[in-house]
């Protein structure tokens, strides 16, 4: 089937579509940079409601409330894989990850209130 490319994604993204067969894999490259939180709240609904679990969803983010409730979490450090699991082994795990595991490091960093919120929400998408 033909591709046709879209440009009226985010800044600067250009996104591919096949025409008339599901993706199986979507690719997201910061799907909310540039954006307010409740912004970022809102997409990130609407990218569950859309895909599902019937596609795998991979979202390239530095925000770490964007890919929080994600299945799996991969931290990468100078283009290797330094961590990958679920956010709730990544922030709890300490005998594999240490106490001060990467995404534990980045999640402490934002501040005391953030980091109770994303532990909250990552208990939560494990149960």
């Amino acid at each position: 089937t033909p591709q046709t490319i879209d440009s009226n994604g985010a800044t600067g993204n250009k996104s591919y579509h096949n025409h008339g067969t599901p993706p199986k894999i979507v690719i997201m490259d910061e799907p909310t940079a540039n954006i307010d939180s409740q912004t970022d709240d809102r997409i990130q609904s609407i990218i569950q409601k859309v895909f599902g679990s019937s596609v795998t969803v991979i979202t390239i983010a530095h925000r770490l409330n964007t890919i929080i409730e994600s299945d799996k979490i991969m931290v990468l450090a100078h283009g290797t894989v330094g961590e990958f699991d679920t956010p709730h082994a990544l922030l709890t795990d300490t005998v594999q990850y240490g106490p001060t595991g990467m995404f534990r490091g980045m999640v402490d960093a934002l501040g005391e209130t953030a980091a109770v919120r994303l532990e909250t929400a990552a208990m939560k998408k494990d149960l």
